[in-house]
């Protein structure tokens, strides 16, 4: 019996032994476990981020870059994290208009005495928006020292008269033309001029089948190559004329306004001509089919020229904001995205030309010998707008007064199918 007794108080000895065992290692590893996540917060206040893989890694800056949507794909990007040791915040616009509002600006006089801090390292202006910038010295000028992969731009980009002013305070990295895109099957091969796009010479109906641009530099100075001008004309009667051109073409053919994704409704048949980057249709031809198989059709039906009148060519540029505290993190960026193999990631993704000459090799050769590398021929001339500096309130005078008029047809419009619509259903 008191042997029994002994065993029992043993046994109980034990028992409290390993309660009293494991309540100590819980609060050791709770101690352990809330340090742990201490330094995680910790952390992460110091710019701490979840990298590539997954894999945890501390960079040692932060970039914030605005760029063009749809153009630099997140695997470039994540490549030139792992090599710079950066983190990269990108922030995309898809217009002119919403570029200025992520830069504070406001309209083309708001030449602020207090310049506006713009919260980004990198920037992608349009051509014309880089003398805009560099005027109201918001921009800085380009150090090429710092960015050796400067080279690799193409010597007759380089050379061009309507290029030269950009790289002052930019680097020119996308580039390509305006031109109209068809479908060949409805409308045929004759859209060889940019007054088709506005008086189509066609046997097929072409209401509500029309695009072109709600930007004002760009429709306006269509519908001026159109009428025999320039598309940058600073002639306040010859910019009124072309915004009435405008809005009877509107009216007669239903014309919409869009930004992007002509080349999709192309393929489609949602449209049947518009103004089009080069890009957007090389996009729309060379995507692999969906399972409706538009894509494969698109390159039946859709076309892409350049009109006798006169090309747009367009470059989109990297600028470095003065602003920036973080400008040779800048530069190394430039000088990544100028390597070939980058480039050609970008172009192979985006479908838009790169200016970069070592890069072509790697870029797919149905991108290469398709639309997005279509340049004027010398024989025609060429052009690129222009910043125009107080005469761009021109523009956006009588754009205010096209746009007006196209919302009150497009009200109209819905009003009449409404009440058509109420119609047939009363009679029904």
């Amino acid at each position: 019996m008191a042997d029994k007794k002994r065993i029992s108080r043993t046994g109980n000895m034990k028992k409290h032994g390993t309660l009293f065992f494991l309540v100590v290692f819980t609060a050791v590893m709770a101690l352990l476990v809330g340090v742990y996540w201490q330094e995680i917060e910790r952390s992460v206040d110091a710019k701490d981020t979840f990298a590539l893989g997954g894999t945890k890694m501390k960079y040692r800056e932060t970039l914030k870059v605005l760029l063009w949507k749809g153009y630099i794909p997140d695997t470039v990007h994540k490549k030139i994290q792992q090599e710079l040791n950066i983190n990269i915040e990108v922030t995309t616009f898809d217009s002119d208009a919403e570029f200025k509002k992520h830069l504070n600006l406001h309209g083309n006089d708001d030449k602020n005495p207090n310049d506006p801090e713009i919260p980004f390292d990198i920037i992608m202006p349009t051509d014309y928006m880089v003398l805009s910038l560099a005027e109201k010295g918001l921009i800085e000028k380009i150090n090429y020292d710092k960015i050796p992969n400067y080279r690799n731009i193409a010597m007759n980009l380089r050379r061009q008269d309507f290029a030269r002013s950009l790289f002052d305070y930019s680097v020119p990295y996308i580039y390509g033309s305006l031109g109209i895109g068809y479908n060949y099957w409805e409308i045929g091969n004759i859209v060889f001029n940019w007054k088709m796009l506005f008086e189509p010479q066609s046997n097929t109906s072409l209401k509500g089948l029309i695009a072109i641009s709600p930007d004002a530099r760009i429709s306006l100075g269509i519908a001026l190559l159109a009428m025999g001008k320039s598309p940058n004309s600073r002639d306040q009667d010859e910019v009124q004329q072309a915004g009435e051109y405008l809005k009877t073409a509107i009216a007669k053919y239903d014309i919409r306004m869009m930004n992007s994704g002509m080349g999709d409704m192309l393929a489609s048949q949602d449209l049947l001509l518009t103004m089009a980057w080069s890009g957007e249709i090389a996009e729309a031809l060379n995507e692999d089919p969906d399972v409706s198989g538009i894509n494969s059709l698109a390159a039946k039906i859709v076309r892409f020229s350049l009109p006798d009148e006169g090309a747009l060519v367009y470059f989109d540029a990297l600028a470095i904001p003065k602003t920036s505290t973080r400008q040779e993190l800048a530069l190394e960026y430039i000088n990544c995205l100028l390597d070939p193999f980058m480039s050609a990631d970008v172009t192979n993704y985006s479908y838009f030309a790169t200016v970069n000459q070592q890069a072509e090799p790697y870029v797919k050769t149905e991108i290469v010998n398709g639309p997005a590398y279509f340049l004027p021929t010398t024989s025609g001339p060429v052009f690129i707008r222009q910043y125009l500096g107080d005469d761009e309130k021109i523009y956006d005078t009588v754009w205010r007064d096209v746009m007006r008029f196209y919302f009150e047809h497009l009200r109209k419009q819905n009003y009449y199918k409404t009440e058509r619509s109420q119609h047939q259903l009363w009679k029904f």
